[in-house]
C-alpha cells in the first residue's frame, strides 16, 4: 500500500495505532497564515523531475505532477510523518470507528465548494471509493472494505469484513474526485485530465513540458487562503539544474538531493533546509528469477556492501547509513524494533559473504567470476534513475564493491519515467528505490511485504515492486491491521522485522530523508526543526498542501 500525510505540532508518543475516534471543525484547523491583504507573489519549485512534464492531471496515471496533486485535489484526512499520534480531520470533520474495527463513519464539512462552484457531497466520496472498488487499478493503496454508502449528504459510511483500524492512514490519504466529472469520463486510467476540478487551494493555470503553473482556487473552503498568489514548477530533468536553482535564489522550494554540502548551502542568508529520516533507501532484488531469487546471493551482496562508504559517495554524508537488519526507521520509531532484534546489525564481511556463497553451491571460476550452482556466471545490471545523481553514484559504488565477491555488476541509469515503470512492472535484476512513507515502520513493512501490493511479472505492482509474498507476512499485516492493541501490533511488528533479517527481501543501504530546502528571503511560515508542524519537503503528498497553507509572503 503507499503511503503519505499535518498541521500542529503535537507532542505525544507515537502510538501502536490510531485512535479510534477524532474530531474537528473548520475552526480547529490550527497554525493557518493569514493574508487579509491578499494573495502576493510567486512561489517557484524545484524538483529534478526528469523529464518533461506531460499535459494529465490525472490522480492514478503516474506522472511528473504526482508530487502538486494536493494543490488541487484533497483528501478526507491529513497525517503528520513526523509525529504519528497526529490525526487532521479535512474534508471530513470527524471520524468514529465501531464494531470493533469493522465500521469507519466520517461526518464532512459543510460549504465546501468544488472549484466550478458545484457543492462537495457525501456522493463524491462514495463515488471515489466506489471506482476504487470498481476499477482495481486505481486503487493504488489497495484500500479493502466491503461497503461504503452515503447516511447522508455530509455522512458516509464505510464497512469491513475484519477490523481495519490501520487502514484509516491509507483511506484518510485517497483523493476525493468531483463525481459529476469522473461518472462519464470511461476508462479512468486512460483520461486525460487537462483541466482538474478539486476543492483544493489551487487551480491548475497552466501544464506544459516546460512546467506547470497554478494560482488560487476562489472557491476554496478556508476564506482567506491561500497566501502565495502564483506557484511556478519548473520541468528540471536532474539534480544539477534544481540544485542551481536553489543556490541562486532561482528556486524558493526544493526537493532534492544537494551537490555539495549542506552547510554550504546555508552560507547564503535565507537559505535553510530540515531533512528529516522518514525511509531507507535500498536495493530491490526481482524475487521471481534469478539470480536475486536466491536467498544465498542476497545475503552475500548485504555482506559485501560498505554501507558508510556507499552513503558517504552517493549522498556525501547527509544521510544516515542503516546499521539495524531490521531497517526500523531510527530513532523516530525506537519503540517499534523488537528487543530481540536490537543488535542484529549489518557489517561489511566479504569472507562471510563468500562462506555464504560456497555453502549456498556457489563456486568461482580460475579468473575469480562468481558462478551460480546452474553453472552460470553471476552477472548484475543494477537499475538506477538517471535523473537521481546521488542513487547513480551509491548504485556505481555498489557494483565496484561486489567484484570483491566476483559478483560482475555494472550500474544502468535510466530515465525517471521508464525506470519507474520498469520497477512497477517487473522489469529488472537488482535496483535501488525508497520505501512507501508512513507515520511509522509498520507502513514501510506494509508496502514491501504484502502480497496484495504485488503482481505477476508485466503486470503493474503498487508497492511491493520486488514481489515478496508469504502466508506468514500477510498474516502479521493483515493482523496489525485489524487491532489497536498495541501489544498485539508488538507482535505482529516484530514477525514482520524477523523476515526482514532473515529472508532480505530487500538490501537496506541508507535512511531516505524527506528533502527539504527552503528561502526564507520572500515567503515565511515554512515548517523547521523548531516549528515541525509538517515535513517540509515539496514532494509528499498530501501534506505538502498543508504546508503551502502556512506560507506567507514577506515581500
Amino acid at each position: 500500500m503507499a503511503a503519505m500525510a499535518l498541521s500542529s505540532a503535537g507532542t505525544a508518543p507515537a502510538p501502536a495505532a490510531f485512535a479510534a475516534t477524532g474530531s474537528a471543525s473548520s475552526t480547529a484547523i490550527s497554525g493557518l497564515a493569514s493574508c487579509p491583504g491578499g494573495p502576493k507573489g510567486v512561489l517557484s519549485m524545484a524538483e529534478d523531475e526528469g523529464g518533461p512534464f506531460v499535459n494529465n492531471y490525472n490522480p492514478f496515471t503516474g506522472s511528473h505532477t504526482d508530487d502538486t496533486m494536493s494543490f488541487v485535489y484533497e483528501t478526507l484526512l491529513q497525517f503528520d510523518l513526523a509525529n504519528s499520534s497526529y490525526v487532521q480531520p479535512w474534508l471530513a470533520a470527524s471520524y468514529s470507528w465501531s464494531d470493533g474495527g469493522r465500521t469507519l463513519d466520517f461526518n464532512l464539512r459543510h460549504g465546501i465548494d468544488w472549484s466550478d462552484g458545484k457543492p462537495f457531497t457525501s456522493a463524491d466520496v462514495v463515488f471515489t471509493f466506489d471506482l476504487l472498488k470498481k476499477d482495481p487499478a486505481t486503487n493504488l493503496k489497495a484500500i479493502v472494505f466491503s461497503t461504503i454508502t452515503a447516511t447522508g449528504p455530509y455522512s458516509v459510511k464505510m464497512t469491513f469484513s475484519s477490523p481495519e483500524y490501520s487502514e484509516l492512514f491509507y483511506i484518510g490519504t485517497q483523493y476525493i474526485l468531483p463525481e459529476h466529472i469522473w461518472a462519464s469520463i470511461g476508462d479512468p486510467t486512460k483520461y486525460t485530465n487537462t483541466d482538474p476540478i478539486g476543492t483544493g487551494p489551487y487551480l491548475l493555470k497552466s501544464l506544459a513540458a516546460s512546467g506547470a503553473v497554478y494560482t488560487p482556487n476562489p472557491h476554496y473552503w478556508i476564506k482567506g487562503l491561500p497566501c502565495i498568489a502564483k506557484i511556478s514548477e519548473p520541468a528540471y530533468f536532474n539534480n544539477t539544474p534544481a540544485d542551481e536553482a536553489m543556490e541562486d535564489g532561482t528556486g524558493d522550494w526544493g526537493g532534492l538531493f544537494v551537490g555539495g554540502s549542506m552547510d554550504l548551502y546555508t552560507r547564503t542568508p535565507g537559505h535553510e533546509y530540515w531533512n528529516p529520516p522518514t525511509g531507507v533507501v535500498a536495493l530491490y532484488p526481482n524475487l521471481t528469477e534469478a539470480p536475486m531469487n536466491s536467498l544465498a546471493l542476497r545475503e552475500a551482496v548485504s555482506d559485501a556492501l560498505d554501507r558508510p562508504e556507499i552513503e558517504q559517495l552517493g549522498e556525501l554524508g547527509e544521510e544516515t547509513p542503516i546499521a539495524n537488519k531490521t531497517a526500523v526507521i531510527l530513532p523516530r520509531d525506537k519503540d517499534q524494533l523488537a528487543p530481540e532484534y536490537a543488535n542484529d546489525d549489518f557489517h561489511q564481511d566479504v569472507a562471510e559473504a563468500k562462506a555464504v556463497l560456497k555453502k549456498g553451491g556457489y563456486t568461482w571460476s580460475s579468473s575469480g567470476q562468481l558462478m551460480a550452482p546452474n553453472g552460470k556466471a553471476v552477472v548484475l545490471s543494477i537499475g538506477a534513475p538517471a535523473a537521481f545523481s546521488d542513487w547513480v553514484a551509491a548504485v556505481q559504488e555498489v557494483a565496484r564493491e561486489l567484484s570483491a565477491v566476483g559478483i560482475k555488476a555494472t550500474a544502468d541509469p535510466i530515465e525517471n519515467t521508464e525506470y519507474f515503470t520498469d520497477l512497477s512492472l517487473g522489469k529488472f535484476e537488482l535496483a535501488i528505490d525508497a520505501t512507501e512513507l508512513g507515520p511509522n515502520s509498520f507502513y514501510q513493512y506494509d508496502g514491501l511485504l504484502n502480497s496484495a501490493d504485488s503482481a505477476p511479472i508485466g503486470k503493474v505492482a503498487t508497492t511491493n515492486v520486488e514481489r515478496y509474498s508469504s502466508t506468514a507476512a500477510d498474516g502479521f499485516i493483515n493482523s496489525y491491521l485489524s487491532t489497536d492493541n498495541s501489544a498485539l501490533q508488538d507482535k505482529d511488528m516484530a514477525g514482520l522485522e524477523g523476515i526482514m533479517v532473515d529472508q532480505l527481501p530487500i538490501v537496506p543501504l541508507y535512511y531516505s530523508t524527506e528533502w527539504g530546502l527552503y528561502s526564507t528571503v520572500h515567503i515565511a511560515g515554512w515548517p523547521s526543526p523548531s516549528n515541525p508542524y509538517e515535513i517540509t519537503s515539496p514532494y509528499d503528498t498530501p501534506m505538502n498542501e498543508v504546508v503551502l497553507l502556512h506560507l506567507t509572503w514577506k515581500g
